[in-house]
């Protein structure tokens, strides 16, 4: 099969020009030149066609690696690519070969040995409020641009949901008077971007950017849309309906306290004996990898699910020896209740189900409104309260919940009743005793709890 595709011509005042057949849906031509004498790296925008003139620069022995994508129009997606080493000794030569789909060169690898400044540059995944769509905005973490600014950005998406070890990389310029560079593509959810912003300035007559600075290759996972979380809880809602096999079979359990556990030492708990407050941090990365909620919010974890057999929390504890147990009407009354994950952490391994408790109208509850499925709280199967027999809780799978509140020791220690504090004998702590401080994955070979 004749792979030639495309035809690069070197002239010697360092032109070239591409020459695409009209089968190949290319629009632009993207050459990345990188400079071996300074170390600099300049990228050059082009329509189908030329010559396009590169600069040579001073000295006449210049060599450059030379480094073409052939760019889609609407996606900037880069079809084809391949990289040329131009020094005096090529000037001249005949024609060279661009082959289609011989060798990736990814743009997010080219050879740099001097580096620009470092743009430290974070990422913010935002809801539309009107069209629930969901974007991402690229944060330069630097004072305002007085002016227009121009930027680059550099993509590689991989669907997390898919196994696969092939990626596409994306390539588009894009102009901004803010320290806020919308992402020029609509992200889907569930994939791992990687990506780098580079920064720099553009000489219109030639269509060059000279980079005048970078971020590093960083990466990310598009958070789940409300959408998302819908098919999570009907997912979960399937697996809790399969669950019982008999029509008599009791369904749930009654809630006789919501526990939490973590070692006496935690940082947490050692300040909370000279506060009086646990405090709520950030939740890990612990669940869905695509859930919105990780390391976005703040609260406290509790586990709502008792013993089967003695409707009493568990005596044992993966979590540490110093458990609260505080009684539902505690906490629940007049909190907003979001459906947030379903998850198992492996084979044959049981499903947890997590909800997050909002006050209304806190950041946590915009945040949330935006992002997952409001439940209420006497009409749904996984935590409800029933006016004849107070709060219950799924038998089908483990329930937790998010607390996006600091606890009030002193308050709880002063009630009547309703709050118990104990040390569970060493024998019931099981396993590692405490947490892993990023969390555990979500088990992505499941059938029963992953999107596809």
């Amino acid at each position: 099969m004749n792979m030639k595709e495309n035809l690069l011509y070197l002239q010697p005042n360092i032109s070239i020009m591409v020459q695409w057949k009209d089968h190949l849906p290319v629009h632009q031509i993207i050459a990345i030149v990188y400079n071996t004498q300074t170390g600099e790296k300049s990228f050059y925008f082009f329509k189908c066609g030329g010559p396009w003139l590169i600069d040579k620069g001073d000295d006449p022995e210049t060599t450059f690696m030379i480094s073409l994508y052939g760019i889609q129009q609407k996606s900037s997606k880069i079809l084809v690519s391949n990289q040329y080493i131009i020094s005096p000794a090529s000037i001249g030569c005949q024609d060279w070969v661009l082959e289609r789909h011989t060798e990736s060169y990814s743009p997010l690898n080219i050879k740099e040995e001097k580096k620009p400044p470092l743009i430290p540059i974070t990422v913010d995944q935002r809801v539309n409020k009107t069209t629930q769509q969901s974007y991402v905005v690229f944060q330069r973490c630097t004072p305002l641009p007085r002016h227009t600014e121009y930027y680059i950005q550099i993509l590689r998406p991989i669907n997390t949901r898919v196994k696969t070890s092939r990626f596409t990389e994306y390539i588009q310029l894009r102009a901004c008077k803010t320290n806020e560079i919308a992402c020029a593509w609509y992200l889907q959810s569930g994939w791992q971007i990687t990506y780098q912003i580079l920064n720099g300035f553009l000489t219109e007559d030639i269509n060059k950017l000279t980079i005048a600075g970078a971020s590093s290759v960083e990466s990310f996972i598009t958070h789940n849309t409300k959408d998302d979380v819908q098919r999570l809880l009907d997912m979960a809602e399937k697996l809790r309906v399969e669950s019982f096999r008999k029509k008599k079979d009791t369904k749930s359990l009654p809630i006789p306290y919501l526990y939490r556990n973590k070692p006496s030492n935690h940082e947490t708990i050692l300040k909370a004996k000279e506060t009086g407050i646990i405090s709520k941090y950030l939740k890990d990365k612990n669940g869905d990898q695509a859930s919105s909620i990780n390391e976005n919010i703040k609260g406290l974890f509790f586990s709502a699910s008792p013993n089967k057999k003695t409707k009493k929390p568990q005596d044992f504890s993966y979590f540490g020896n110093y458990r609260i147990m505080i009684k539902p009407e505690l906490l629940l009354p007049g909190l907003n209740l979001y459906f947030a994950d379903f998850y198992c952490q492996g084979e044959k391994k049981q499903h947890y189900v997590t909800l997050v408790l909002t006050t209304p109208d806190s950041s946590e509850d915009r945040y949330c409104r935006d992002r997952l499925v409001k439940l209420d709280i006497s009409n749904n199967n996984f935590l409800y309260f029933h006016n004849k027999i107070g709060y219950r809780v799924t038998k089908a799978m483990l329930v937790e919940v998010l607390y996006t509140e600091d606890v009030d020791l002193t308050r709880l220690r002063s009630e009547e009743s309703g709050f118990v504090e104990k040390i569970i004998p060493n024998r019931n702590v099981r396993g590692r005793g405490q947490s892993k401080p990023e969390g555990i994955p979500k088990y992505t070979s499941c059938e029963k709890c992953n999107l596809v």
